[in-house]
């Protein structure tokens, strides 16, 4: 319908120009005195000329056909040859006026001052030279003439052509839209226009496209490379061919020259031999394929080697590749794709895991080898928690030697290349993951599942610390922790974050297992942590492994932390300075402990109490500026003797910091109780050491006189 639309509407614009042409030279000699006259002859040579060009264009119509189009001729560009092939159905002539044009529709486009469509494309002969006006090809019927982009290609790809050939300017497509027509009349109109979709047809290179006249369609042909300037090829009876043929091995990536080393291997795994004439090995790209040639057997249990001198194409090294094994009919027989190749490794099937490989070992023409699988172990740490590490480990076995690489895949986008590793997750949910094993070229992967859970946040708190003990703050400073929820918990990788504002706390972590039983406490000494308690103020923050804070306080002594001091909890909840204690006692000679004690304590506002002490009394409690309570065991001996102090001992919470757990007793000295043992009374050190000097020099003074 687009076709007599098209040719109609040229037509019938030449002839509205040459009525109107007419017209003004009628008007001209006879003037308007004869205008009914003048229409009714503008009405007869329309009708006349419509009917002329109506008959004209049905037996333009019924002349030729275009049967045939090479869109995809076989072979590199360089050696191509587009071409369509034209039917006569009757007598007709080729002369200057015939154009080719190869443009989809939607690019038709006239002349405004000729009518006439743009990129026409006009017809040479075979010499390559255009038509003469005088210059007649008369076409019989039943004869067959082709149209080329280029003659001598043409007749390169078919010597026993014997038809017409015409030479003109064919870009046909080969993936998207395209069209092709024919005009008589110099693109005025077209006679013939076809247009096809490739993507709608079998696109494999070499194959044309043919007019099917007995179910009115295009299809490809079944013979390689068309059929120019005869009857378009038939459907033969499917021919059954051998399905016990596979791609064995591939060497992408040979070392060396790759134009000679690179191969593709065939094997018959039947029990008869096959002839492989015919068959067809392409990969991925749009003109890579091999067809075999006659004579091309493989016989029963063999191999059959191509190299790339004979396929001349190439095989993909990375970006991924495809190769296929089809039969002379078409069929895929055998299909096989990879990724990456490394050079020098083929890629291969092993029979004996059913299953592809890649390998060092290159077998051409011969039974693929291989290394043994490894048998591969994957460790995950129990305990899966978002934001916390987690220890993954590989163990392998079956590798002679310990140079394979690991490669880990997590599920979340990360990746590690260590044996043991470990990883954080930052979201909870099920992971995916995967490690790789790396050996002679050949990748072996062991999946895993990780379900990543949020860390539980059990209730925990900070009872007391000290900033500043006696001696060496890095080895005697602490922290005591109080487990206060039901279950015993380890505190490794959890941490202890200090410093003096709180967005610049220092993360200390807690390397090694430390467990705290339910409503149990413990200390934490920088054995444990690395953390660092500032002698006059600070923030602590106890910290989850996931970095949440379990517990936070704040200390500050504007005039220094004394040494031994604590900073410690009570029961009510309120924080408080356990000070140091000093006890002083009437000394007796008679070693008798008095009914009542002088005992001075220095408190918070170091001012001193006095507190009386009942000897009958079992415990007593001493009171602070802070109404907190101090418990200090009995250690008034009965029979008025010093007897050994027994220190509070519960969690070491209430050791007083002047207290040393080595002193075992406490000495009366005339009323006076000490913890210090008791020492010969000696001169002050310096009268004793000018009296050594002056006996040296009154000895030497004598022994000089002597003589």
């Amino acid at each position: 319908m687009k076709l007599k639309i098209l040719r109609l509407r040229n037509k019938f614009n030449i002839i509205f120009l040459e009525i109107v042409q007419f017209c003004r030279i009628f008007f001209f000699k006879f003037g308007r005195k004869n205008t009914y006259l003048i229409v009714l002859i503008i009405i007869l040579l329309g009708f006349f000329t419509v009917k002329k060009v109506l008959a004209e264009s049905l037996k333009n119509e019924k002349n030729i056909i275009i049967t045939e189009i090479m869109y995809n001729p076989e072979g590199k560009s360089s050696k191509n040859s587009d071409w369509i092939e034209i039917f006569a159905k009757d007598d007709f002539i080729v002369d200057k006026n015939w154009r080719v044009f190869d443009e989809y529709g939607d690019k038709l486009k006239r002349s405004k001052k000729t009518n006439r469509y743009l990129k026409c494309h006009s017809v040479k002969n075979a010499k390559n030279k255009t038509l003469k006006k005088d210059e007649l090809f008369k076409i019989k019927k039943g004869d067959y003439i082709i149209f080329t982009d280029n003659v001598k290609k043409f007749k390169k790809r078919y010597p026993n052509y014997k038809g017409k050939i015409f030479d003109t300017i064919l870009n046909l497509q080969a993936r998207k839209k395209d069209a092709v027509m024919i005009s008589l009349d110099n693109c005025l109109s077209f006679t013939e226009i076809v247009e096809y979709e490739p993507k709608k047809y079998i696109k494999i290179k070499g194959y044309s496209l043919e007019w099917d006249f007995k179910n009115k369609k295009w299809r490809n042909s079944y013979i390689l490379n068309g059929t120019p300037g005869r009857e378009n090829s038939k459907r033969l009876k499917s021919k059954k061919y051998s399905k016990n043929i596979r791609i064995n091995e591939l060497l992408p990536n040979p070392e060396g020259d790759e134009k000679n080393n690179e191969f593709i291997e065939l094997y018959n795994f039947g029990k008869n031999d096959v002839n492989l004439e015919g068959w067809l090995i392409k990969d991925n790209s749009k003109n890579g394929q091999f067809i075999f040639p006659k004579n091309a057997k493989i016989k029963s249990g063999k191999y059959f080697v191509i190299y790339r001198s004979d396929y001349k194409f190439a095989l993909n090294n990375s970006g991924g590749e495809k190769v296929f094994l089809l039969n002379p009919n078409g069929k895929k027989v055998f299909k096989i794709n990879y990724k990456t190749a490394k050079e020098n490794i083929s890629y291969g099937f092993d029979e004996n895991n059913k299953e592809w490989r890649w390998s060092n070992k290159l077998t051409p023409g011969k039974n693929n080898l291989f290394s043994l699988v490894p048998k591969i172990k994957v460790k995950i740490g129990k305990k899966k928690y978002k934001n916390i590490y987690i220890n993954f480990k590989v163990d392998v076995e079956n590798i002679k030697n310990n140079k394979f690489k690991v490669r880990w895949s997590f599920g979340d986008g990360r990746r590690s290349y260590k044996r043991k590793t470990r990883h954080k997750y930052l979201n909870k949910g099920n992971y995916n993951g995967f490690v790789e094993i790396l050996n002679e070229g050949e990748a072996f992967k062991k999946e895993f599942q990780i379900e990543v859970k949020k860390f539980p946040h059990k209730k925990v708190k900070i009872t007391a610390l000290m900033p500043n003990p006696k001696g060496k703050d890095s080895e005697f400073e602490w922290i005591e922790i109080k487990n206060q929820s039901r279950k015993r918990i380890n505190l490794k990788n959890w941490s202890i974050a200090t410093g003096l504002k709180k967005g610049k706390l220092i993360n200390h972590p807690i390397y090694d297992k430390i467990v705290i039983e339910a409503g149990k406490s413990k200390k934490i000494t920088r054995k444990f942590s690395s953390f660092s308690l500032n002698n006059k103020n600070s923030i602590v923050e106890l910290r989850y492994p996931d970095g949440k804070v379990a517990y936070r306080l704040k200390y500050k002594n504007k005039n220094g932390i004394k040494d031994g001091d604590i900073y410690k909890k009570n029961k009510g909840g309120r924080w408080f300075w356990l000070k140091t204690i000093s006890v002083i006692d009437d000394k007796k000679k008679n070693n008798n402990i008095q009914k009542n004690s002088d005992i001075n304590i220095r408190n918070s506002d170091n001012k001193k109490k006095e507190y009386n002490v009942d000897k009958n009394e079992k415990n007593f409690y001493l009171e602070n500026n802070d109404n907190k309570e101090v418990l200090i065991k009995q250690f008034f001996l009965k029979k008025n003797k010093p007897k050994s102090i027994n220190l509070p001992l519960e969690n070491d919470s209430k050791v007083l910091g002047v207290w040393d757990s080595s002193i075992k007793k406490v000495r009366n000295d005339n009323g006076v109780y000490y913890f210090t043992p008791k020492t010969k009374r000696q001169e002050y050190y310096l009268k004793t050491f000018w009296n050594n000097i002056a006996l040296r020099i009154e000895k030497y003074l004598i022994g000089k006189n002597g003589k």
